[in-house]
C-alpha cells in the first residue's frame, strides 16, 4: 500500500461515492467526530523501501541487454546465412532460385522501373511549396509522396522487396507471369492455391530473415520460420494495397481463406497520379530507371536495409535525369536537402547511408576535404557530397560483403568507446 487510512470508516463515510474516496476529494458528509467541523481525511504516504519492493521469482531469467542497432543488423544478416533445410541458407536458396528463373527467360540486363515509383511525377509546383517550411526533424509532410518513400517509412522493408521482386519476375519470366486483369500467376507458397503447379512460390523467391518460436508450455502454438515468411509476404502484399501505393489489388475479402490466392498487379507509379490500370511492361519509348539484374541475382535486394536501398535507387534516379553528355568518369551526382525532400520525400537517415554504400563498393563518394566523418566542419558553406555509381560492385556476393562491413563497424564503435 502507498497510504495509511482509518481501517473502519464511519457509517456516514461508508456512503461516500467511491470515486470521491479514490480521488481523495473532500465531501460535505465527512465530519470530525470530536467537534463536528467539516474536515478532510489525511493521507500518510509511505516511502517504498527495498523491503517493500517486489522480489523476483526464483529462477527467473534476467532481462537481456538491449541490442545496439549494428548488432541487430548483424543478427538479421546471420539469420540470412544460417543453414536451414536442404543444408542451405535462405540466402543461398533464394539466389539459386532467382538464378534458375532468370536463366530460363529472356535474360534482360536491367529491370526497368517507371520513375513515378521513385520520385514525384509530376513534380510539386511552386504554389504547392509556397509557405512550406522544409525540415528534416521532424520531416515536413508534403503532398503525394512516391511509393518508394511510403514503403521506406514503414517499420519493415518487406513491402519494398516484394514490390521490386515482382517487377523482376515479370520482366525475366520464361512465360507470362500476369494473367487476366493483371493476376499474378505465382502462389505465395508453392503447392497451395490455384497456381499450385508452379515450380516456385513467392516464398521461394524472396529472402526474408524470419525467426521461429519454439514450443513453449502455455503458448498458443509454435511458429516456424516458413510460416513466418509466408505471413510476412502476405503482410507485404497487403501493404502494397495502401493509399498512395496501390500497386496490388486483392479482390477477395479481408480474412477470407483465399485472400492471397488472387493477387493483381497494378502500375508501380502509385495512386496519386490516378493510374491504377493493370501493370504492363514498359515499352521501348517509355522513360524508366534501370536496375542491373545483379542487384537481384547476387542478393543485394535482401541484404541491404530499406534505407540503403532507397538511397541507391535515388542515385539511380538522379543518374537517369542527367544529360547524356555528362562525363561518367566524374562525380556527377549531388543531392541537397531541398531536392531530397521535395522530389523523393526521403528522410535524412536515408541520405546518411551513403557512407555504408561506399564501403560496400556500390557507390563512390567525393567529400569536401574540410568535412569531418560526422558531416560537420569548420566552415558553414561546406560543399555537398558528390556521388558516382559503381555497378561493378553488384557482381560481388552481397551477404559476404555487407556482413564483413557491419562487423568492421561494430569493432570500430567498440574501439571508440574504450578509448
Amino acid at each position: 500500500m502507498t497510504s495509511i487510512e482509518s481501517e473502519t470508516p464511519s457509517p456516514v463515510e461508508a456512503r461516500v461515492p467511491w470515486w470521491r474516496s479514490v480521488l481523495k476529494c473532500p465531501t460535505k458528509n465527512t465530519l470530525s467526530e470530536t467537534n463536528g467541523k467539516r474536515k478532510t481525511r489525511k493521507t500518510v504516504k509511505v516511502k517504498r523501501t527495498d523491503q517493500n519492493a517486489p522480489s523476483k521469482a526464483a529462477g527467473s531469467t534476467p532481462k537481456k541487454r538491449p541490442r545496439k542497432p549494428w548488432e541487430e543488423r548483424l543478427g538479421v544478416l546471420e539469420r540470412l546465412a544460417e543453414i536451414e533445410r536442404d543444408d542451405r541458407s535462405v540466402d543461398e536458396r533464394v539466389r539459386e532460385n532467382l538464378s534458375n528463373w532468370y536463366s530460363e527467360g529472356p535474360q534482360p540486363a536491367v529491370i526497368r522501373v517507371r520513375p513515378g515509383f521513385l520520385r514525384r511525377v509530376p513534380a510539386l509546383t511552386k504554389t504547392q511549396l509556397r509557405k512550406i517550411d522544409l525540415r528534416d526533424r521532424p520531416k515536413t509532410k508534403l503532398p503525394a509522396p512516391p511509393p518508394l518513400a511510403l514503403l521506406v517509412a514503414r517499420p519493415r522493408g518487406e513491402g519494398l522487396r516484394v514490390a521490386l521482386t515482382l517487377l523482376f519476375l515479370i520482366q525475366t519470366g520464361s512465360k507470362p507471369v500476369l494473367g487476366a486483369d493483371g493476376r499474378v500467376q505465382i502462389p505465395v507458397e508453392r503447392g497451395v492455391g490455384p497456381f499450385r503447379e508452379e515450380p516456385y512460390g513467392l516464398k521461394d523467391l524472396i529472402a526474408i530473415p524470419a525467426t521461429h518460436s519454439p514450443p513453449v508450455k502455455g503458448a498458443p502454438q509454435a511458429s516456424s520460420r516458413e510460416s513466418n515468411r509466408r505471413e510476412q509476404i502476405a503482410t507485404a502484399l497487403q501493404l502494397l494495397t495502401a493509399k498512395g501505393i496501390g500497386m496490388i489489388e486483392l479482390p477477395n475479402a479481408p480474412g477470407s481463406p483465399g485472400r492471397f490466392n488472387d493477387v493483381r498487379l497494378r502500375n508501380e507509379v502509385g495512386t496519386w497520379v490516378g493510374d491504377s490500370a493493370k501493370y504492363r511492361q514498359p515499352g521501348t519509348n517509355d522513360k524508366t530507371v534501370d536496375i542491373p539484374v545483379g542487384f537481384f541475382l547476387n542478393g543485394w535486394l535482401h541484404t541491404l536495409n530499406k534505407r540503403e536501398i532507397a538511397m541507391w535507387l535515388m542515385l539511380r534516379s538522379e543518374m537517369d535525369l542527367l544529360e547524356s553528355s555528362t562525363p561518367i568518369d566524374e562525380f556527377p551526382l549531388t543531392i541537397d536537402a531541398h531536392q531530397r525532400l521535395t522530389v523523393y520525400d526521403l528522410a535524412l537517415g536515408v541520405y546518411e547511408t551513403n557512407s555504408m554504400l561506399n564501403k560496400y563498393g556500390l557507390i563512390e563518394v567525393q567529400s569536401d576535404p574540410d568535412r569531418n566523418e560526422d558531416g560537420t566542419g569548420p566552415r558553414h558553406n561546406l560543399a555537398h557530397h558528390a556521388f558516382k555509381l559503381n555497378d561493378n560492385g553488384l557482381a560481388t556476393d552481397a551477404l559476404t560483403t555487407v556482413t564483413a562491413r557491419v562487423r568492421e563497424e561494430i569493432r570500430r564503435q567498440e574501439e571508440r568507446r574504450t578509448t
